[in-house]
């Protein structure tokens, strides 16, 4: 009797045995994106667990965050008056001196635009190429101490200023014009996939009024929606593969001082806690980083199988 061997198998047979070896290897889709968070000392990453640990405290204490194409994270440090630049093990260097620098995003071809004030009302959004050269994207009365930063699906750019209540939207160009009043003192943006716009509002005093903690959901027309009420403070605002909404701010855990914290809320407004830091210390700017899910690593894993079948069958294995 001749015993079947992975040669002897028809070329179809062994790459549908293989893609299920890949993914069951490559496990379900449990939506562990990575989520990175800004500290008072630095930046932090949580696993899917809500368990927080030091990514780096290179910078000193930052506020906006991004992640590039590759895997790079970049904090602004107002404090440090620069961007900071680490690989994915977490070393990092000084990218950029900037003064001020606030909120972070990265536009479709790969640039960096930054949020800073500058020592000035207005501030400016700066874009820096891959070197790190930068150029004055935007300036004027369309910003007022600007800070969280999001792109919509036809690159238009949105700017939360702080001071003033409200988000400023720009073209391409850099033309600014006014979109929508927010709660008191935004900071985070972020779009959801059907793309409407969230903004977290940390309450308090600004110029144009005061009021409580609130997330703000707008329309493509800036009519502002319900939105879920968050937490105190609220300050980074991102959206993970699966939908949810991640939010840093802080909560009351006991009579003392209030812990940072990292809220999750899913489609119908319902949140909880899902990471907590150490009191004392906050959390602000957020990024997520989307896990490959297993259908993705199995595509792949499909495709490199079939050039490899193709190569072996040309050289008659």
């Amino acid at each position: 009797m001749k015993t079947a061997t992975a040669k002897s198998l028809p070329s179809f047979t062994r790459i549908l045995i293989a893609s299920l070896c890949l993914y069951f290897f490559a496990g379900n889709d449990s939506g562990a994106d990575t989520v990175f968070v800004s500290t008072g000392e630095g930046v932090s990453v949580a696993n899917a667990n809500g368990v927080v640990t030091v990514f780096s405290n290179s910078s000193g204490g930052a506020s906006g965050l991004a992640v590039d194409a590759s895997g790079n994270v970049y904090a602004a440090s107002s404090s440090g008056n620069a961007i900071w630049k680490y690989n994915p093990s977490g070393q990092g260097s000084v990218f950029a001196n900037v003064q001020s620098p606030t909120g972070l995003v990265f536009d479709s071809n790969g640039n960096l635009c930054v949020s800073t004030w500058i020592g000035t009302a207005s501030g400016s959004i700066l874009k820096f190429n891959s070197s790190g050269q930068s150029t004055v994207f935007a300036s004027g009365s369309n910003l007022h101490f600007p800070s969280g930063l999001a792109f919509d699906s036809a690159g238009n750019l949105y700017v939360a200023n702080t001071a003033n209540d409200y988000i400023s939207k720009f073209d391409s160009g850099g033309n600014g014009s006014f979109f929508s009043f927010t709660g008191s003192r935004p900071f985070g943006l972020a779009f959801d996939s059907s793309g409407s716009l969230y903004a977290a509002c940390a309450g308090g005093n600004g110029i144009v009024g005061s009021g409580p903690s609130e997330i703000d959901k707008f329309n493509s027309s800036g009519q502002r929606e319900y939105a879920p009420s968050g937490v105190l403070g609220n300050n980074g605002l991102a959206f993970d593969s699966q939908g949810y909404l991640y939010v840093t701010g802080q909560v009351y855990l006991d009579a003392g001082s209030p812990f940072p914290v990292i809220y999750k809320i899913d489609a119908n407004g319902n949140g909880s806690i899902f990471a907590t830091g150490s009191r004392g210390d906050g959390f602000y700017g957020i990024a997520i980083v989307p896990e490959p899910s297993s259908f993705a690593v199995m595509a792949l894993g499909i495709v490199a199988l079939c050039k490899g079948f193709k190569l072996n069958s040309q050289r008659g294995v």
